[in-house]
């Protein structure tokens, strides 16, 4: 038997929860896919990411009414300090000197999954097909996807969303450019005995950058930060297998005294780094958004945050079909669409890459003139506002269409 619905969209991660929702806005009916069931989509969210989230990405989770219940896990992120090694401060971040509100707010991701699921399977115009594999799909003017149970979807668009090792452009036979940085990010959470004041500092050291991310504490003689820290492939066994004393005693030496003493919690998690960028995001009636389409290099913290203006962008184009009163599988639209993603994702893939390229490097004279290079940025407003809108992608994440006017987050002087 045969399902009709305007969306299907193959991947219940973050992006394709957050799609799925943004798209039932419209008025459009949506079918969500995904291998696992409810309570393993949850599980996998538990896997020590924390999330950086741009103030233009939580405009989108307020016009969804995820905000307000995701809020209270929430920190603000109010300055940002850049180190290298451990040397003085070499460039100063402040959100006051930028904008009215912090630069961003950091959210667990397995409470951002959670809350994000629990709306989404409270929205109405959204089918949830959960436990079932993708069997086939065909992408002709009617797509049609085979699910493993027998089932039969079928829609004007199909939308995948099912990460960077994504079965559906497999399927598409979309090619994939990738680039092995030979790097890990080491991610866990710590104790600290001094507070963070809403300061995310990044540390540049030859082997690759170390991250302090603050995260909302509940003691105010215990503060709690998250980790992101990258280091030279070979040594994932060395890190893996040290104790949980050896860890903080490296770690200890690596972040300093800012944050006084610090002790590891929870499990500790090494992630393989590569870039990947799917030579095409738009097939026929095939749109690939997330992760499915380009995975960075975590150095910025923006790859949720990329994935999310994949969001904004594909709804707006599909709302401007629909007003229209085009086919939401318009090939017009649709590559219209994939040119400004394209645009926006290769311009946060140069940038990462550079920076990560410019700072993993032990060269004395490329360190003389980087060095000299940072020193004009934070000298002049001009450079330092161009850094922080690159940094920090203050870029347009909601639909054009979002009213936000209930949208109340603090001011640099209420946090």
């Amino acid at each position: 038997m045969q399902r009709k619905y305007d969306v299907i969209v193959v991947g219940a991660g973050l992006i394709g929860m957050l799609f799925a929702r943004t798209a039932s806005t419209l008025g459009v009916r949506v079918a969500v896919i995904d291998k696992k069931s409810p309570k393993e989509i949850i599980a996998s969210a538990d896997n020590g990411k924390n999330i950086a989230l741009t103030f233009s990405s939580i405009q989108l989770l307020s016009f969804l009414k995820i905000w307000r219940s995701l809020a209270q896990f929430s920190q603000p992120i109010v300055d940002i300090h850049v180190f290298e090694q451990q040397s003085p401060t070499l460039l100063d971040f402040a959100s006051s000197d930028f904008y009215d509100h912090p630069f961003g707010y950091m959210v667990e991701n397995l409470n951002l999954t959670k809350v994000t699921f629990d709306h989404l399977e409270r929205t109405k115009k959204v089918d949830l097909f959960f436990g079932d594999k993708v069997q086939s799909i065909n992408l002709s003017d009617s797509p049609s996807v085979k699910l493993l149970s027998g089932k039969e979807l079928r829609s004007s668009i199909v939308v995948a969303a099912d990460g960077r090792n994504s079965i559906i452009r497999e399927i598409a036979n979309i090619k994939v450019r990738h680039f092995d940085y030979h790097q890990i990010a080491i991610v866990s959470n710590i104790l600290h005995t001094k507070p963070h004041n809403g300061i995310a500092i990044e540390k540049f050291f030859p082997s690759g950058p170390l991250a302090v991310l603050p995260l909302r504490s509940q003691s105010k003689k215990k503060f709690h930060s998250s980790i992101v820290w990258v280091e030279k492939k070979e040594s994932k066994n060395f890190f893996q297998s040290l104790s949980k004393s050896s860890f903080d005693n490296i770690l200890q030496n690596k972040i300093g005294s800012q944050f006084g003493n610090i002790q590891s919690y929870g499990s500790r998690f090494v992630y393989p780094l590569k870039l990947y960028m799917a030579d095409r995001y738009v097939l026929s009636r095939l749109v690939l958004i997330g992760d499915a389409a380009h995975t960075i290099h975590p150095i910025a913290g923006q790859g949720l945050n990329l994935g999310l203006r994949d969001v904004a962008a594909l709804s707006e184009t599909l709302s401007d079909s629909l007003k229209l009163g085009l086919d939401l599988g318009n090939a017009q639209m649709l590559q219209d669409y994939e040119n400004s993603r394209n645009t926006d994702a290769q311009a946060m893939v140069l940038f990462t890459h550079g920076i990560n390229r410019l700072f993993s490097n032990r060269s004395m004279m490329l360190k003389v003139f980087r060095n000299l290079g940072l020193d004009l940025v934070d000298q002049f407003s001009v450079l330092k506002k161009f850094f922080v809108k690159k940094a920090v992608s203050a870029g347009k994440s909601a639909p054009r269409s979002v009213s936000y006017t209930h949208l109340t987050l603090p001011t640099n002087r209420e946090v």
